[in-house]
């Protein structure tokens, strides 16, 4: 038998023996029967109020689990519906909220979840529609790339060129863009702490095409952006699936194209203040000459970004020629630096000072270096030698597909 059962039978049994009480009583002492009377009766109405609360309090508990319940269930088919990329379905389930909370309970729980919820769907549904719109657009500017090389000439050179006209412009009219992982691992452990995010294109045969086979004329033609907008997206999406590791962090290579779009980061910034914890988990590449060149105007952006949680990472920062006062204008966290340039400085610099002098600058601006392009054995030993924090390369596992790409049919 369960307590509430208990306590429903003491109830029903408590007006019988009181009865059977007053009657005993009342037959000895007729004076103390009556006081016992008055006495008990108080007594019987106050459990009696108690027990009325009782039942209320279990009904209101029982109410509030179900409401939470569902609350949980609809959590979660958001973030799998998030992960679809389909803003409709999104604010469709958003709106089921106010069918879930009634009026009092909001009150009670002073929070709105359907407001924030739908406010999300509506950035989801700009940002998405931002980047079809983009691919579209990119669509019609490789169309409008000639397939005859511009010179005429019959040359082989003249004819790989046409070649990888042909194959940028079918790869992003068919939405052949992929997402690839690249471990950085915690050196000299070699223990793996973060990913980096790229996109690459694939050809109608399924080959491969290289960066430095089509980054060019993406960005001749404003092609960056796209490939910078779709590595955004999932990189959000891999934040926000459930079964991502929460000690894991991205890194994701910015163009300077992207930031200077200020409408589609305005919005983007709006979703990832809602979403702190994976700004917190989101680190932003920028090249070091993008940087340098732009950085009048993209300083102010990334501050603002910067005072909301957001984390950065210089990229393609050259060795020998690298202004280290440039970490003063930023918050930087990490600084990348290719292995091959390290180990070219250090052999006409036996006694390594240029090194120290750069590591200590390095460190002391509060950012941490990361020796990329490690592909040998050699290598690494040198950036352990070197006392190098972390480390990226093919040594370490080279990028691996792990995408699903956009749904061909919401390009049409």
């Amino acid at each position: 038998m369960k307590p509430f059962h208990h306590l429903l039978l003491g109830i029903l049994l408590y007006p019988l023996f009181s009865i059977s009480l007053f009657e005993i009583i009342g037959y000895l002492q007729p004076d103390l029967a009556d006081n016992l009377k008055i006495s008990l009766t108080s007594s019987f109405l106050f459990l009696a109020l108690f027990i009325h609360s009782f039942i209320l309090f279990r009904r209101r508990e029982r109410h509030f689990r179900k409401k939470y319940e569902k609350l949980a269930i609809m959590s979660r088919i958001f973030v799998n519906r998030f992960s679809e990329l389909d803003p409709q379905k999104i604010r469709k389930i958003a709106e089921q909220f106010e069918t879930i909370f009634d009026y009092d309970v909001k009150n009670d729980i002073e929070i709105d979840v359907e407001e924030k919820l739908l406010k999300e769907a509506n950035i989801i549904d700009y940002l998405r529609d931002r980047i079809f719109t983009r691919v579209k657009e990119a669509i019609l500017t490789v169309n409008d790339i000639p397939n005859q090389n511009r010179a005429g000439g019959k040359t082989a050179e003249a004819e790989r060129a046409q070649e990888k006209i042909v194959m940028i412009r079918e790869a992003v009219k068919e939405n052949r863009i992929d997402m690839y992982l690249q471990p950085l691992v915690k050196l000299p452990h070699r223990k793996r702490v973060s990913y980096e995010l790229f996109s690459r294109l694939t050809a109608a045969d399924g080959k491969l095409l290289k960066p430095a086979e089509y980054i060019k004329i993406c960005e001749e033609h404003r092609l960056v952006s796209v490939l910078d907008n779709y590595l955004l997206f999932r990189g959000i999406q891999i934040l926000k699936h459930k079964k991502t590791d929460p000690s894991l962090s991205f890194f994701v290579n910015m163009s300077r194209h992207t930031f200077m779009d200020r409408n589609f980061m305005d919005q983007f910034i709006e979703f990832l203040a809602i979403n702190k914890s994976i700004g917190e988990r989101l680190f932003f590449e920028i090249a070091y000459q993008d940087f340098i060149e732009t950085k009048e105007t993209l300083v102010p952006l990334l501050k603002k970004m910067e005072q909301l949680g957001f984390k950065f990472a210089l990229d393609q920062v050259p060795v020998e020629k690298f202004d280290v006062k440039s970490l003063k204008e930023l918050n930087f966290q990490y600084v990348k630096l290719k292995i091959t340039e390290l180990r070219a400085m250090i052999k006409t610099d036996p006694d390594h000072q240029k090194w120290h002098q750069l590591k200590t600058a390095i460190h002391q601006n509060g950012a941490k270096i990361i020796a990329e392009h490690v592909e040998t054995e050699e290598e690494l030993v040198d950036a352990n030698e070197l006392g190098i924090e972390f480390g990226q390369g093919y040594f370490f596992g080279e990028p691996s597909l792990n995408y699903r790409r956009f749904d061909k049919e919401s390009l049409q």
